[in-house]
């Protein structure tokens, strides 16, 4: 063998292992990512039925169970709530698309609320939250595809003919109710609070907070995994939806929001966005739980800096004494906790009404 024929070899061994360990570094950085995923999207709420003891709160609300499947064949589960002397006061359908982590049923003051004013409310769990299916939430955009199979649900049942359909989502459920516009339901209008505009933005501001310079190199893996788990819904975005669409979407954030922050919201993106049938509407102080009321929001203030100075005195929660943390505990006062902004929840039902006024002039 000539020496040229020996260098070549030499060379193609060389560029074989810098590619054998590049594939191996890649499959060890995607096999500790995928890890991070599947913590980040575990089951964090159990399948107890806590809506029986918790409504008992809200005079004459009356619920129903229903159940329908979505994407991948898991059983969704929420309930239609109305009120008992409202019966044949159907305004329309509000569909609850709730926050990540959470269930419905941390959004049961605003739906009391809604059939307070002669509202019916579907509220359901998302995939791997509350009362539905699978041990995982799978992914920020699976939201979409659950808020889409829970409408598909509603236009196959005859109980809401004819009944205005409107949508109400918080966080990862104001992106799930502006983003499914980019569907072909019949929507009467939409309001979303606190929600981001697109997954990218948001687990890109994660990755950049939590792993400082690290998250540049984590986050094509982190796209890589939201495209393997949710295929081209990863890539659409809720202003995606807003810009197919002429139906009403109110849209509503704070400058302090601490979850969503303000660049990577829904706001944000439809900011320059002329379209006479998108709303904004923009808080200095109201955080991420934007509707709920000043009183409310101070109280929670007050109280997290009580708990920080807790876990400060005794050096972490863990090591917090039972009886001091019982204390604390019991100290809070929930109801006061979450009390809702009676204005702005008079301002999207107002919202929610012209929407529907608008729907049924179009159609005669």
């Amino acid at each position: 063998m000539n020496l040229i024929a020996k260098t070549q070899k030499n060379k193609n061994k060389i560029i074989a292992a810098i590619l054998f360990i590049i594939l191996i570094s890649f499959s060890i950085c995607l096999l500790i990512i995928t890890v991070l995923y599947s913590q980040a999207f575990k089951r964090c709420t159990s399948k107890d039925d806590k809506v029986y003891s918790l409504v008992k709160k809200y005079p004459n609300l009356v619920y129903k169970r229903v159940q329908f499947k979505s994407n991948a064949g898991q059983v969704l589960r929420g309930y239609i709530y109305y009120k008992k002397n409202n019966i044949e006061a159907k305004k329309g359908l509000i569909v609850v698309s709730h926050g990540f982590g959470g269930t419905h049923i941390n959004y049961l003051d605003e739906i009391n609320y809604f059939t307070d004013k002669g509202y019916y409310v579907l509220g359901f769990d998302n995939t791997g939250c509350g009362e539905s299916e699978r041990d995982s939430m799978i992914g920020l955009p699976q939201t979409v595809a659950d808020l889409d199979y829970a409408l598909r649900f509603i236009e196959k049942n005859n109980e809401f003919k004819n009944m205005p359909i409107l949508l109400f989502g918080h966080s990862w459920g104001g992106y799930a109710v502006c983003t499914v516009l980019s569907y072909s339901h019949k929507i009467a209008g939409v309001v979303s609070c606190a929600g981001f505009n697109s997954p990218y933005e948001i687990v890109k501001t994660t990755a950049m907070d939590s792993y400082g310079r690290w998250g540049k190199v984590i986050l094509p893996y982190l796209s890589l995994l939201e495209r393997i788990k949710s295929g081209k819904l990863a890539n659409v975005s809720a202003i995606d939806g807003i810009k197919k669409s002429s139906v009403p979407v109110l849209v509503i954030h704070s400058k302090d929001d601490d979850v969503v922050k303000l660049e990577n919201s829904i706001y944000e993106a439809c900011k320059h966005l002329n379209k006479t049938n998108v709303s904004l509407k923009l808080f200095d102080n109201k955080g991420h739980d934007i509707f709920l009321s000043d009183n409310a929001l101070k109280y929670i203030r007050q109280k997290r800096n009580e708990f920080k100075e807790l876990t400060s005195k005794y050096g972490s929660y863990k090591k917090i004494p039972k009886k001091i943390l019982k204390d604390f505990q019991a100290s809070i006062n929930r109801k006061l906790m979450s009390e809702i902004d009676q204005d702005m929840m008079e301002q999207i039902v107002e919202f929610f009404d012209n929407a529907i006024e608008l729907q049924k002039n179009r159609s005669m």
